[in-house]
């Protein structure tokens, strides 16, 4: 919340809206830690799965064995693009 709450302007309110659709960018702690490390590697297999795939995220899914709503929680939580 306090990320999100620097983002907005003075007086602008914090709405429901945008806790919701707020990804957190995993380059911002981009200090070397496990977790930067693992969120970026999980976004670069995500991009390349869905590129050998031509954007087909179900057969992307497939070949990455997870399912169709994984991968799409997997490229909000990593902001991989799809």
């Amino acid at each position: 919340m306090r990320v999100i709450a620097t983002e907005l302007r003075p007086g602008e309110p914090l709405d429901l809206d945008l806790l919701l659709n707020h990804t957190p960018d995993p380059r911002a702690s981009g200090d070397g830690s496990l977790r930067f490390h693992r969120i970026e590697g999980e976004r670069r297999a995500l991009d390349e799965a869905l590129r050998k795939h031509d954007g087909n995220v179900t057969a992307a899914a497939r070949a990455l064995g997870i399912s169709r709503q994984a991968i799409y929680k997997a490229l909000r939580r990593t902001g991989a693009h799809s």
